[in-house]
């Protein structure tokens, strides 16, 4: 099981798995500036970017892996073996 998440420009990239629920949080700094001959601009913003994700019951938790790239979040989650197995009914 893959899950990919675009988080760009995100500090303090934190990630909990709790029962099924992944939690993922992150703070957010932002910083946009113009200059020109005519204008000088610096505009920031902050927040804080969180997520909460229920996972499938066959999501291994015990092996899960992160791995943050380029401003994407990817999770991986190994899937458990089927131990539902579907039985046969008589009618009566």
């Amino acid at each position: 099981m893959l899950d990919s998440i675009d988080l760009p420009g995100v500090e303090d990239l934190d990630i909990n798995i709790d029962g099924r629920v992944l939690r993922i949080s992150a703070n957010r700094k932002v910083v946009h500036e113009v200059d020109n001959d005519i204008v000088y601009r610096k505009e920031r913003s902050f927040g804080k970017v969180q997520r909460k994700i229920l996972l499938p019951d066959n999501a291994d938790t015990d092996k899960a892996a992160a791995k943050f790239k380029d401003g994407v979040l990817t999770v991986t989650f190994p899937k458990l073996p089927s131990t539902a197995r579907g039985r046969k009914l008589t009618i009566n």
